[in-house]
């Protein structure tokens, strides 16, 4: 302490220092030197003892700003134990010391031989849901004419760990069923499914499906009764193609929401006239009590996401219209015809009880088929954003945001993209807001010398739509693609799973960028955006899902820094949210805030440090009171 004083004071005025050494802080809830040297047990200096464990590995040793600290790499992290004191329910701070930068995007192979995986963020675990994608055309055609297409399809579910380093799956379908396109939420020690696949008659239907957190105890539930489709007699020489899929099933995969106690699903099925509909349908948690809608008597298709507010639930779906039909009707012939495109993108409701359906409004097309939308409500906005053909018949594609009320009233549109491209599509959960930015992953198919190339982009923007930035993260060949969720932020890191496509099959990815420096699942925390801008957060993230909360506000808060930090230097970082105001902290001076009254979400998720950070990290402290800024500046001078 006297070595610090004397360099204040030799640096300026005497009366200057003074308030700087005129009080001690605060009792620490948790406080972390990083002085061991050596193993993998990190000590807590505090009266609480919330020691740690250094996962991954890391190097000790290096001089920090008070004798030693630890060296991450992006792929280790400390791992520390939940409990109540590190909640931090009401006003806390945060404070750090780091030299160095976060993550940028990369991507590893966890799934060959699998699509992009479905996937949510709990705390230091990724709960993944996929299903195999190895069509082997041979296999295909040695096969009766009327069981080729989705013969090779079966569920898989599985966890991977935050830094990506440890991945494992199971094996959930086997034959005569299968599985396709699964969805998943997290909800306590449960995981609810919803998926497509084939019944004992090898008919398509409707499951859901349900499992303890760690895997154990799944169970199935056909949701669907839907007959079988056969065939048409086959043309002579007929070409042989993957769209004779649509001749053996009535019924598609759709989404699933679990909130307030019951779980929403949401599909499409044919009518009696064969025309595609959407049905909605809910249960309770057990998986009892399932009761379903047909809503649409003028074409459905497969929605895009749920969504439970309060006391509605909200649903994003497109309507296939006559040329969509026909466009199926022509692949069960086998005589391919037509572009396959939806006419809208709609907005729907219900209340709690599956009353009072109401189609607020249609947002925009004609848009591509292939779940064209994504959305998310929070503060009583809803945030959209989806792709819709040109209107110069072209048959290119926009990406487009906008935003309205819960009413349908008041839609703002805004084209994003004006590319040539074939395709420009946002998919299913694709768009997060956070705090007071929205972000969305889209991929797009690009006409370069005549040939397509794909590529995928990530994009954010303000709230209110202004400052958009968008950057691609993959292109190129193996041909990247996504999946049906192809975004989760929490705090300052970005989750992304993409698949590529090498061959004629899938090889399911996970990625990330960014860095969370110090964390509890999305409830607090300091990072580093891949950027290199510092922020703070409270409830940013979606802890909510896992709640399985009707939450109004999804979105949290983040105080993010204007000016990225140097990789070179030592920074102190701090997060201070006092109930009322966010905000945050770099060497010892203000540098974000922002407005935000709710309470600090609780979660059952271990205490992070070094998520995603390549650096060192040096003298951590939680705090269960929000410190003044006199206080954040004497602990930055305290160290300099």
């Amino acid at each position: 302490m006297i070595s610090s004083a004397r360099r204040i004071i030799s640096g300026g005025c005497l009366c200057a220092a003074l308030p700087l050494l005129a009080a001690d802080p605060p009792e620490p809830a948790a406080l972390y030197h990083f002085d061991e040297g050596a193993g993998t047990v990190v000590r807590d200096a505090s009266p609480g003892h919330h020691d740690g464990e250094l996962i991954g590995g890391g190097a000790w040793g290096p001089k920090g700003v008070a004798g030693a600290a630890l060296v991450f790499n992006g792929r280790n992290r400390v791992r520390i134990p939940s409990a109540p004191e590190l909640g931090l329910g009401g006003p806390h701070s945060i404070t750090a010391w780091i030299r160095g930068r976060a993550s940028a995007t990369h991507f590893v192979s966890g799934f060959p031989d699998f699509r992009a995986p479905y996937f949510q963020v709990c705390g230091d675990t990724i709960y993944l849901a996929t299903n195999g994608d190895t069509f082997d055309d041979d296999a295909r055609k040695s096969r009766p004419q009327s069981l080729r297409g989705r013969d090779n399809v079966q569920i898989y579910t599985g966890t991977a760990d935050v830094s990506l380093g440890q991945w494992s799956y199971l094996r959930r379908t086997f034959d005569p069923h299968t599985g396709f396109e699964p969805k998943l939420q997290v909800v306590g020690d449960r995981i609810y499914y919803e998926y497509s696949g084939r019944d004992t008659r090898q008919a398509i239907q409707i499951w859901t499906a349900s499992s303890a957190r760690d895997g154990s105890g799944w169970q199935t539930w056909q949701r669907t009764e839907a007959a079988r489709l056969e065939l048409l007699p086959p043309d002579d020489g007929r070409p042989e193609t993957m769209a004779v899929d649509h001749a053996i099933y009535r019924v598609d995969h759709g989404a699933i929401a679990v909130a307030a106690g019951k779980l929403y699903l949401a599909y499409p099925a044919q009518d009696a006239r064969n025309v595609w509909q959407l049905w909605t349908g809910f249960a309770r948690t057990d998986g009892q009590g399932y009761r379903a809608v047909q809503r649409t008597t003028d074409h459905g298709w497969i929605p895009s996401a749920i969504q439970v507010v309060g006391a509605r639930v909200f649903y994003l779906f497109p309507k296939g219209g006559d040329n969509f039909e026909n466009y199926i009707h022509n692949n069960i012939k086998g005589t391919i015809a037509g572009v396959k495109t939806v006419e809208g993108l709609y907005v729907g409701s219900t209340d709690l009880a599956g009353g009072d359906w109401r189609v607020l409004r249609r947002i925009g097309g004609p848009s591509p088929s292939s779940n064209p939308a994504s959305f998310q409500i929070s503060s009583g906005r809803i945030y959209l954003a989806w792709s819709e053909f040109n209107s110069d018949g072209s048959g290119n594609c926009s990406l487009y945001t906008g935003e309205m009320d819960l009413d349908g009233n008041g839609l703002r549109r805004t084209r994003r993209t004006f590319t040539p491209a074939i395709i420009g599509t946002p998919i299913t959960s694709g768009l997060q807001v956070v705090g007071n930015r929205i972000y969305t992953i889209y991929g797009q198919t690009l006409k370069r010398d005549g040939k397509p190339e794909s590529s995928l982009w990530a994009a954010e923007c303000g709230r209110d739509g202004s400052g958009w930035t968008a950057a691609c993260i993959a292109s190129g060949s193996p041909r990247p693609i996504l999946g049906y969720k192809g975004l989760v932020v929490v705090g300052a890191k970005r989750y992304l799973a993409p698949a590529r496509l090498p061959h004629a099959f899938g090889e399911g990815l996970l990625g990330f960028g960014g860095a969370n420096i110090v964390s509890k699942g999305d409830a607090y925390g300091v990072g580093m955006t891949e950027e290199g801008l510092p922020r703070g957060f409270v409830n940013a993230g979606q802890d909510y899902l896992f709640r399985g909360e009707a939450a109004a506000d999804t979105a949290g808060a983040v105080a993010d820094a204007r000016t990225p930090l140097s990789e070179d230097d030592w920074h102190q970082i701090a997060e201070v949210y006092d109930g009322s105001r966010l905000r945050l902290y770099v060497d010892g001076a203000p540098a974000g805030s922002s407005p935000y009254t709710a309470p600090v979400g609780q979660n059952p998720f271990p205490l992070e440090i070094g998520d995603g950070f390549i650096g060192a990290v040096d003298e951590v402290a939680l705090y269960t009171s929000a410190l003044s800024a006199p206080e954040i500046a004497r602990q930055y001078h305290r160290f300099r």
